[in-house]
């Protein structure tokens, strides 16, 4: 996949601006955050995170929350898009502004604010290409991303 302004750094590694084409944070059926049970140990996933299905104690705690982005997000530019990439949660967190607890707590007008803000912005995203055997396809990881300087991408498209 060749995203506008692509530079790699190793042959695993690469930069891209790409916009932000998906970005699915206010649907009921988006399975955007993930907790740990603390009694049963099962994966809580969900769009809003409640008691556990099973054992029905609610995660209690910042350490166990995390952020599920992975099929919420997409990114494209002139060239292709980029669908679904595996986006950490320490990324995921840093571009929300918020922890994911924090996001639990958000209404829906605050999540489709929350949206507005970055949807089809351009980003800078750092990323990872790595072999799957389990899949037997290549996955693309987010490493970091921030809000693309547009003068940064003037002189990459220049190269």
């Amino acid at each position: 996949m060749k995203l506008m302004g692509l530079c790699l750094l190793d042959k695993s590694f690469g930069i891209a601006f790409a916009i932000l084409s998906e970005f699915d944070i206010e649907n009921r059926s988006a399975e955007i955050l993930t907790a740990k049970c603390p009694s049963c140990k099962a994966t809580i996933t969900s769009y809003k995170i409640e008691a556990c299905p099973r054992c029905n104690v609610l995660p209690k705690g910042e350490e166990l929350w995390t952020f599920s982005l992975a099929r919420n997000v997409s990114f494209m530019d002139n060239t292709a898009e980029l669908r679904h990439p595996n986006i950490s949660s320490a990324t995921a967190q840093s571009m929300l502004g918020c922890k994911p607890h924090e996001f639990n707590a958000l209404s829906m007008q605050e999540r489709t604010q929350l949206k507005r803000r970055y949807y089809l912005e351009r980003f800078k995203i750092y990323f990872k290409v790595c072999w799957s055997d389990f899949k037997k396809q290549q996955i693309v990881h987010v490493i970091a991303m921030e809000l693309a300087d547009l003068q940064e991408l003037e002189t990459v498209n220049d190269l």
